[in-house]
Order: C-alpha cells, then structure tokens, then sequence
C-alpha cells in the first residue's frame, strides 16, 4: 500500500463525526475557532499524516490528534486523555 492509499484508508474509515461530537458535548475550542468542524478536523488530521509519512518526524500531535509513522504502519488516534508516571514523579 502507498503512502497516499495509507492515508486514504485512515481518512475513509477514521470516525471525524464522534471526535466532533465528543468535542462539542465538552466544548473543546481551538485557539483559532470555536468547537472545529468535521471539515476543519479532517483538513487537520490529514496534514497531520502528510507530515509523518514525509519525515523526518515520525510522531506529531495537535488538536487532538496524534499520527505516527514508523516501519511502514500509519495511525491516527483522536486523544482525549492520557496519564503515564515514570520513578522520578
């Protein structure tokens, strides 16, 4: 599979409609628009994805959103919380 049909599949299948419901029930705002629209949350990811199938970065979040590109497998993962602890905290 290309990089550009890795991105299809991830962009047909990925449900934009419940990341954006799950954002306007919390109000999760942009800093550059209120609650952001299907399209403006598919416009995001999508760049997210060209970024790392591009390099040299193989991980980048924003919005939400974090995409990762590394031996050949593409993710996009729409987070709303994480929490890890390492023996330093």
């Amino acid at each position: 599979m290309t990089h550009q049909e890795m991105i299809d599949h991830i962009m047909d299948n990925f449900n934009f409609d419940s990341v954006h419901t799950v954002m306007a029930a919390i109000g999760w705002e942009w800093c550059d628009e209120s609650v952001p629209t299907e399209t403006s949350l598919r416009l995001k990811a999508r760049g997210l994805l060209k970024a790392v199938v591009a390099g040299p970065i193989k991980y980048i979040a924003s919005g939400g959103f974090e995409a990762m590109f590394e031996d050949g497998y593409l993710k996009l993962s729409f987070v709303l919380e994480n929490w890890d602890a390492n023996e330093e905290d």
